[in-house]
This record gives C-alpha cells, structure tokens and sequence, in this order.
C-alpha cells in the first residue's frame, strides 16, 4: 500500500484523462567511418539545409562531434538522408521522447490562477473607485449644502444686533463644519490614491507575472517543436570497416575451416600424387 500511495502522489497533477503529448524528442547518433572530416561536413550541411542550427562542432581527421537543433519536422528526412550517405551498419542511432505535459499542466495551473488573481484585483479596483466615488460624492453634497447657506446668510441684511450675532454663530459653525468636511474629503482622497497605487502595483506584478507564463507556454511548445541532436563519428581502420560488413568471427572461422580443409584434402592429394609418380 505505500508503494502504491507513493505512485499515486507521483501522478498527482497529470490525470489520465488528459491524452494530451507534448513530446520532447532527443536525438543521438554514433557514426563509423573512414572520411571522418568528410562526413562530419556533410552532416553539418544537412543540419543546414533542415533548418536546424549548430550549437557546436569539433572535427578533426580521427573523431568528431557535433551538437545541433533541427525542427522535429525535419528529423526522419535527416535520418533518411543520413543513411543515404552512409550504410545503416555504420551507424548507431538513439531517439528518445518525453511528454513535457506535467510541465505544461504546471504552467496552465499557474497561469489559471494568475488570471484569477488579477481578474480579483481588477474587480477589487472597480469596487475601491466605485466606493470612493460615491464617499466623496457624499462629502461634497455636504460641503455644498453648507456653502449654500453661508452664501444665504452673507446675504441677509438686517439692523438686529440679536439677529446679526446669530448669523455670525451660525455662520462660524457652518464654516467650521465646511472645513471639517473637506479634511473628510482630502483624508478619503490620500486614502484612496494609497489603496488605488497599491492595487496598480498588485496588478503590473501579477501581469507580470501571468504574462512570463504566457511565455512559458510559448517556449514550451516551442521546445517541443525542436529536436536537441547530437552526432559522433569515429574512424575505423580496415579490418574494423571489414569487420562491419563479415564479422571477424566469421572470417576467423571460414580461414580454420580453409586450414582444416587443407590438412585433410591438401596433404592426401600430395599423398596420392607421390605414390602415383
């Protein structure tokens, strides 16, 4: 059963029902040859000619390697063109693959909640804007309405000392009030630039960071569409270039078989022919 749990948490993430490849395609090949800077040549105008790109190269008469990047749409022409030039016993090939999908799982999981994230934060400003909207507005409609009956006093005129001294109270309390609330409104003003600035700056990072992912994802199936390749040659002398073609074990075998067939063939016709003579 722990066996079986850990397998289970391996896989967690990459549901078998997502069939989805993104398969990363590697490719190895180890050539055998007697025209080693020839071949290696040759090689790297196929890699060329597919569109690909040489990441490095080093020829010298006795061995070779070179790495390169073809488009994965261009590696069996490659493989194709490459056992045109040589027979396919002198080379050795490997071609592996791996389904990059829990990488891309990863990044879509990441980018679905980068979305959610900033989808929250843009609602989160909407409702910050609305709300400081409708404070300020509140505010001001104070402030007029006080402004309004400090005009409306100003401009009444009257001989009462009584009624004067009544003004001027009200008047005093008023423009006391008025400048109340316009701290109220400078306060809701400077808290809400520092909210608004606060929730821009959440808002870049988080597209930031959603758009790197976009990239991610970009670069993934980029990837996926190159193959990263690499071929050696080796130079072989002749007896290892004939061993290619008739194992030396056979030609071991067939000169015993010749000298066996001597022995007991050659000598008793030399026999035959002395008591003949």
């Amino acid at each position: 059963r722990s066996i079986i749990g850990k397998m289970q948490n391996r896989f967690i993430g990459s549901p078998i029902d997502d069939t989805r490849e993104f398969l990363k395609t590697g490719y190895g090949a180890h050539i055998k040859t007697r025209t080693v800077s020839k071949i290696a040549t040759r090689i790297q105008t196929m890699i060329r000619g597919y569109g690909g790109r040489i990441d490095n190269a080093s020829v010298n008469p006795k061995s070779a390697y070179i790495s390169f990047v073809i488009p994965k749409s261009s590696l069996e022409f490659f493989r194709t063109e490459l056992k045109d030039v040589l027979p396919e016993r002198f080379i050795e090939e490997n071609v592996q693959m791996t389904n990059l999908l829990p990488q891309k799982q990863q990044i879509e999981k990441d980018t679905g909640a980068a979305e959610d994230r900033l989808e929250s934060l843009q609602n989160s400003r909407q409702s910050l804007i609305a709300s400081h909207d409708a404070k300020a507005a509140s505010i001001q409609k104070q402030i007029n309405t006080y402004a309004y009956r400090i005009s409306v006093l100003n401009k009444e005129v009257t001989t009462s000392t009584i009624r004067q001294e009544e003004i001027n109270r009200e008047l005093a309390q008023l423009n006391s009030q008025v400048r109340y609330q316009k701290q109220l409104l400078a306060n809701e003003n400077a808290q809400f630039q520092k909210s608004l600035n606060a929730l821009d700056a959440d808002i870049r990072g988080v597209t930031r960071e959603r758009d790197a992912l976009y990239v991610q994802d970009e670069n993934l199936v980029k990837d996926v569409e190159t193959v990263q390749g690499s071929v050696s040659l080796e130079w072989v002398s002749i007896l290892e270039l004939l061993d290619l073609y008739v194992p030396i074990y056979w030609i071991m075998g067939g000169a015993v078989v010749l000298l066996i067939g001597y022995l007991l063939f050659g000598r008793r016709v030399s026999f035959d022919e002395d008591l003949l003579a």
